[in-house]
């Protein structure tokens, strides 16, 4: 689906499907991003393209990991794509996530049907709001989010916050809500890196698919 022509000049009202996705924050330029246009065609990208279009994957996580560079961002962003677009969430379209971005506005990143946060951007909201008695991110992560992607969950030091915060994202698979993660992080030092119940959870088959991503970084493959 094409973006409208007076896309710039349009307002949306509040209330409508449309405007909900325009509030979602995804990278710029995700709009172009799917798995036909990834640069690494391969087995991973095929199975990867596949759980994505199932109604009731298993299992219903997914991490995807390795170097830096080799689109992995990319990768979840395109099985968000997916989804969107055969209607995991409460709309079908697309292209509106990226409205706000193609408005030249800046969004609140309230969450929507299909939702993609960096692990440091989510764990810098909830920070923000732990002390407070109101709604958290993550309660509204759990109520209104059908499929959530985490990106880079390896940044930044691992606190007993964090602790609980990635326990409960990881809850998600438990009850069948799907989840995508990416990380630089192989699965043998997860436990190091996430501790004990975090890897747990992550190396569980019934729970997560581990998708390795290997190869020279694709913003460096020029130089």
């Amino acid at each position: 689906m094409q973006l409208p022509a007076d896309l710039r000049a349009r307002a949306l009202p509040e209330n409508t499907p449309e405007a909900r996705w325009a509030l979602v924050s995804v990278p710029i330029g995700a709009d172009r991003w799917s798995f036909a246009t990834h640069p690494s065609k391969s087995d991973t990208t095929t199975w990867l393209a596949s759980w994505s279009d199932l109604t009731s994957p298993r299992p219903p996580g997914v991490f995807v990991w390795g170097e830096a560079g080799t689109g992995k961002t990319g990768l979840a962003v395109a099985s968000l794509r997916v989804c969107a677009e055969r209607g995991d969430g409460d709309t079908g379209l697309w292209n509106v996530m990226t409205l706000a971005r193609a408005a030249g506005k800046e969004t609140s990143g309230r969450p929507a049907p299909v939702h993609f946060a960096s692990w440091r951007a989510l764990t810098f909201q909830y920070s923000r709001e732990r002390w407070s008695t109101g709604e958290s991110i993550l309660d509204v992560l759990a109520d209104r989010v059908d499929v959530l992607a985490i990106d880079d969950l390896d940044v930044g030091t691992m606190t007993p916050w964090k602790e609980e915060v990635l326990l409960n994202v990881l809850q998600r698979p438990v009850g069948g809500r799907r989840l995508i993660v990416t990380g630089n992080v192989p699965p043998n030092n997860l436990v190091e890196r996430f501790g004990e119940r975090c890897a747990d959870r992550l190396l569980d088959p019934s729970l997560f698919a581990l998708i390795p991503v290997h190869g020279r970084s694709w913003r460096r493959r020029d130089q």
